[in-house]
């Protein structure tokens, strides 16, 4: 059946209609019908797309020690390119 993200929100289960269009951005994959444009809502077949949602939902997530290295990671290149910025400015960096 071809629905709307608003109708795909309102079956039981699924995410608000906001939280659907984030993870469409997120995920090149997602099963579109067609897609929106300035006055066109999206169209989905609604049964794929929930079927869809249901496996990013159960997809694992990254144990914990793997996703801290990885948090780190990210800290500390936001810290270097901090200190580069500032290096090339003269001043910190916000």
């Amino acid at each position: 059946m071809i629905g709307t993200i608003s109708d795909l929100a309102k079956r039981p289960g699924m995410p608000s209609e906001r939280a659907i269009r984030q993870i469409m951005k997120r995920n090149s994959d997602f099963p579109f019908f067609r897609r929106g444009t300035r006055g066109l809502a999206y169209l989905v077949d609604l049964d794929e797309a929930e079927r869809f949602l249901s496996k990013l939902s159960r997809r694992p997530a990254l144990a914990p020690i793997t996703r801290s290295k990885l948090i780190k990671e990210l800290g500390l290149d936001l810290l270097a390119k901090a200190e580069r910025a500032e290096a090339e400015h003269g001043h910190e960096v916000e």
